[in-house]
């Protein structure tokens, strides 16, 4: 019978006390559990650490591009070019007889300054920069269209938006830069247009020709600006050309 009642018991307590589970390893767990919580707050810490230096580099070097691109003497430049590249293209749209004159208005202002957010720098001669753009630039122009009867149609072209991917390619002395898109990017800008005749004549070529404006600027900046094309601005005297 004592015998019995001593096996009875022994058995008892094995079903009820899980074998290797006891205290030394709820400490190994908590030790565990420590050790990688210690690990994951080392990981932010060190993660902030970058992405504020990434933040100060990408501000320095923003702080350095912006002024060379949207300098007043730069935009003046840029003026000049879009002016002449612009009454070119339009010269051979064949609604359009003539193009009388195309003026170019694009203040420098700090509130309009583009957002620019840097992809990756590589070295002054390539760089990949985030753009956003919105500035109260407007294009002006007056072209002269044939159908039924010989009309002026002025043109406005206002609240220009930009949003994309740009490259840069600066020259070592800073003389000039090459700007490209990797693919074109988001463009829109409004279109309007009123002609020198009295309202109550049909005029359908207004409408094609403000189509056509529109068309020209995008396939303008496909073929100046769209890799492998870019198109480079001289930062210091002379001009820019399309390369």
């Amino acid at each position: 019978t004592t015998t019995t009642r001593a096996t009875v018991t022994r058995n008892f307590g094995q079903e009820h006390e899980p074998p290797g589970y006891g205290f030394d390893t709820l400490d190994h767990d908590e030790d565990t559990t420590r050790a990688l919580l210690q690990e994951i707050a080392a990981l932010r810490r060190e993660a902030e650490f970058h992405r504020q230096r990434v933040f100060e580099y990408n501000s320095a070097v923003s702080q350095f591009v912006r002024p060379l691109l949207f300098s007043p003497a730069m935009l003046s430049r840029l003026q000049v070019q879009l002016s002449d590249l612009l009454t070119s293209a339009l010269e051979g749209v064949e609604a359009i007889d003539d193009v009388k004159y195309v003026h170019c208005s694009f203040p420098c202002l700090p509130s309009a300054s583009p957002r620019l957010a840097l992809l990756r720098w590589t070295s002054l001669a390539d760089s990949l920069w985030e753009i956003a753009f919105s500035p109260p630039w407007w294009i002006e122009l007056m072209v002269q269209a044939t159908q039924y009867l010989s009309i002026d149609i002025q043109i406005t072209i206002q609240q220009p938006s930009l949003v994309g991917a740009l490259h840069l390619s600066l020259d070592d002395s800073l003389s000039w830069v090459r700007l490209s898109f990797p693919e074109l990017p988001q463009v829109n800008f409004e279109v309007a247009s009123s002609v020198s005749v009295m309202s109550f004549l049909p005029v359908p070529v207004r409408g094609v020709v403000e189509k056509a404006v529109r068309k020209e600027l995008l396939t303008w900046m496909r073929n100046n600006m769209v890799q492998p094309n870019s198109l480079q601005l001289e930062l210091s005297g002379g001009g820019g050309g399309g390369g």
